[in-house]
């Protein structure tokens, strides 16, 4: 089995020398993410909790390294990073969902 392209906007640590859908000449990019949220309302003392406690699970080097053997690249994004990066990703794919007519029914 050979690679042709990785998904993602950059090159995967784990295959490196593959190149990226947009260097294989699709403009796209496409990743699976992982997030917590809170409902709308959420006191903020709990939102910076959630995020300071997340983000030191992320920064733990057995973590990364348990979560880097396993093929994921571990991005923290928190709070209005994490928002705008959502918001972003479903846009492209609303385009890409008007581009090919692809409704709802």
């Amino acid at each position: 089995m050979r690679a042709l392209a990785v998904t993602g906007a950059t090159h995967h640590p784990l295959l490196p020398n593959v190149p990226t859908l947009k260097e294989a000449g699709v403009n796209a990019s496409m990743v699976i993410w992982y997030g917590i949220a809170a409902p709308a309302g959420t006191p903020e003392p709990v939102l910076s909790k959630l995020r300071r406690d997340v983000g030191e699970v992320l920064s733990d080097p057995a973590v990364v390294k348990r979560l880097s053997g396993l093929g994921y690249q571990v991005a923290f994004l928190p709070g209005a990073g994490f928002r705008d990066y959502v918001v972003n990703d479903l846009e492209q794919w609303k385009s890409v969902a008007k581009s090919a007519k692809i409704e709802l029914e």
